[in-house]
């Protein structure tokens, strides 16, 4: 899409995804530190694993029989005509592996945590 018709385009239903890694004492460290990897397909799912993050944090600590937690998330955003900025709605897990209370994609049927 050209730059034009992206400032053109609008939509009340776009969707985005972003991921979210967390793994403690990495590359076999034996210091006691925390590995944060947030990203996302574009600042829309960047934004939704920041906010997957800060919201669901108590979930998405790592075991002691766990290496990390890792998980997608789906965003969803507006955006108006003639304009650029994209306005974050919400997200939702779609997968997450590791933690308290693992996601997989069959079940996820609306589950917001």
């Amino acid at each position: 899409m050209s730059p034009q018709a992206f400032l053109e385009w609008s939509t009340k239903k776009g969707k985005d995804c972003g991921l979210v890694f967390v793994a403690n004492s990495p590359f076999g460290t034996k210091e006691k530190v925390k590995l944060i990897v947030l990203a996302g397909s574009s600042g829309i799912g960047t934004l939704g694993a920041a906010k997957a993050l800060i919201e669901d944090f108590r979930y998405l600590e790592p075991f002691q029989s766990d290496d990390c937690v890792y998980g997608v998330v789906q965003c969803w955003y507006t955006k108006t005509a003639n304009s650029a900025t994209r306005t974050f709605k919400d997200f939702r897990w779609r997968f997450r592996k590791g933690g308290r209370w693992p996601i997989r994609v069959k079940e996820n049927k609306n589950p917001k945590r």
